[in-house]
């Protein structure tokens, strides 16, 4: 039985992308004004974003997630979104670039600074606490103990994380986390 969908036109729809039937599961979704088409990546973007602002200014305990196909997508996205937290003082002070890796393998640069959300893209033991794999957390602080040595205090849920970013690197040295913002289908 589906839970998480209230509506029963919403768990139709559900069972139809189960089935296969994506076309008929969409119909249902953009008749009811869910799907909305833009002429290119950049106005995509920029309306998920404005959804996503507008949802969460309204309800900033909302817990809303824009997802996308692609890492590079959900990079994009998340760049963004923080430009708009940031714009609304939510994220705040200098953004630390740390060397990152996708889940795919990339590599990628990520900004962090005050504010931010981030998701933990592995288990590890932090400060005597355990997060796993898709862990979300709040940036409460970045401090820096000289080149690059960066520790991250952080909250998730009612739980304080202090950490370096290499106790959650892999063995090139990249960091095992992202931004909270957006996630790819397959996350």
């Amino acid at each position: 039985t589906i839970q998480r969908q209230k509506g029963p036109w919403l768990r139709d729809a559900i069972l139809a992308f189960g089935r296969g039937e994506a076309d008929v599961a969409l119909k249902a979704f953009a008749e009811r004004g869910y799907v909305r088409h833009r002429k290119s990546r950049a106005e995509t973007i920029s309306a998920l974003v404005d959804r996503w602002q507008e949802t969460t200014v309204v309800s900033p305990t909302k817990s809303v997630l824009m997802i996308a196909a692609t890492n590079a997508d959900v990079r994009a996205i998340s760049l963004a979104a923080r430009q708009r937290l940031r714009s609304r003082g939510v994220i705040h002070g200098d953004d630390v670039i740390l060397s990152a890796v996708s889940p795919s393998g990339h590599d990628v640069m990520l900004p962090l600074a005050r504010g931010d959300r981030i998701r933990f893209l592995r288990r590890a033991e932090l400060d005597g606490q355990e997060v796993i794999n898709g862990t979300e957390a709040t940036v409460l602080a970045i401090t820096s103990d000289g080149d690059h040595d960066h520790r991250i205090v952080a909250r998730a849920g009612d739980r304080m994380l202090s950490f370096k970013p290499a106790e959650i690197a892999d063995e090139k040295g990249r960091v095992r986390i992202a931004h909270a913002y957006a996630s790819t289908i397959h996350g």
